[in-house]
């Protein structure tokens, strides 16, 4: 079961094609930080009809689609 501590939410759109690598490298570059377990990052795109949530645990990551 995933627990998350805090919730990120990055306000660039972002490229739906991108999967878990290059969302990782987005939390990177727009956030300015690492990744760490217990963490979730929601994405958007341009016209605001999706999202893709990002989560890390001790497991791995996990994406997730909507």
């Amino acid at each position: 079961m995933l627990s998350i501590r805090a919730w990120w939410l990055v306000t660039a759109p972002v490229d739906f094609r991108c999967g878990m690598d290059r969302l990782l490298l987005q939390v990177r570059a727009v956030l300015g930080r690492d990744p760490v377990e217990g963490e979730a990052y929601v994405f958007g795109n341009r016209a605001g009809t999706r999202i893709k949530l990002l989560c890390c645990d001790r497991h791995g990551v996990w994406l997730a689609v909507r």
